[in-house]
């Protein structure tokens, strides 16, 4: 039975600014740090489409460290009890 292991950390960092009584701007960072996956017992097989050939990696992804990505939402109070939230990231 293959075993695949992943170990992946994220961190996030966020602030609110409430730009007017109505609108609050949120933005911010994150970052993904994924770590060289592997099999328990290193049982597991890539197929390489460039040489046509199966290979056994120790690893099937290397070290990946510069993974950041934006964060950015908004929050519009139309009404009293009417908020409008979009965001992304």
């Amino acid at each position: 039975m293959i075993q695949p292991r992943a170990h992946i950390a994220e961190f996030f960092v966020a602030d609110d600014w409430k730009v007017s009584p109505r609108l609050t701007l949120n933005i911010g960072v994150r970052y993904t740090l994924n770590f060289p996956s592997t099999e328990r017992h290193d049982q597991g097989a890539i197929f390489n489409l460039g040489t046509q050939v199966l290979e056994f990696p120790h690893t099937a992804r290397e070290l990946e460290c510069c993974d950041f990505g934006p964060r950015v939402g908004l929050a519009y109070r139309v009404g009293n009890n009417w908020w409008c939230v979009p965001a992304m990231g």
